[in-house]
């Protein structure tokens, strides 16, 4: 669906004559070093039309090569943790499910992925970003762009 409305954005977003493919309006062009933050924890839900993207980039930004044809979301890793770059993806979920209700056994699923989502982001902000950013006197930094 978005091959087929991704002009739409286009149109309503950047104006004619931008080059699309700059880093500053496609990070996915962007190499690794051109971010401040080289730790990235980047999360994906099943039933998001971008859920692809965002793996095709966390997967390049890993050093695991860049995928040039669609991949089915059905086939995505689930989780891994590579380089600096973590990824999870949610199954049976959609795009916003952190700040989204829905009704019912639904509802259930999607307060657990939420409630698993942000402990996980948690835990990774505590044990691998903060703790291994800590100034010589062992006190975290405090400065995200400093990790």
């Amino acid at each position: 669906m978005l091959e087929n409305t991704a002009s739409w954005f286009n149109w309503g977003y950047v104006p004619a004559g931008i080059d699309k493919k700059h880093p500053l309006l496609s990070p996915i062009y962007a190499p690794k070093d051109a971010f401040a933050a080289q730790k990235m924890f980047f999360v994906g839900a099943e039933y998001d039309y971008l859920c692809t993207e965002a793996s095709n980039m966390a997967e390049k930004l890993a050093g695991r090569g860049e995928t040039k044809e669609p991949v089915d979301v059905a086939k995505l890793e689930e989780k891994w943790d590579e380089n600096g770059i973590k990824w999870k993806m949610y199954r049976g979920q959609q795009h916003g499910f952190t700040h989204t209700t829905a009704s019912g056994e639904a509802e259930k699923l999607r307060k657990k992925a939420t409630d698993d989502c942000f402990t996980e982001m948690g835990r990774w902000l505590q044990e691998d970003v903060w703790a291994k950013s800590k100034n010589p006197k062992g006190q975290a930094n405090g400065n995200l762009v400093d990790i």
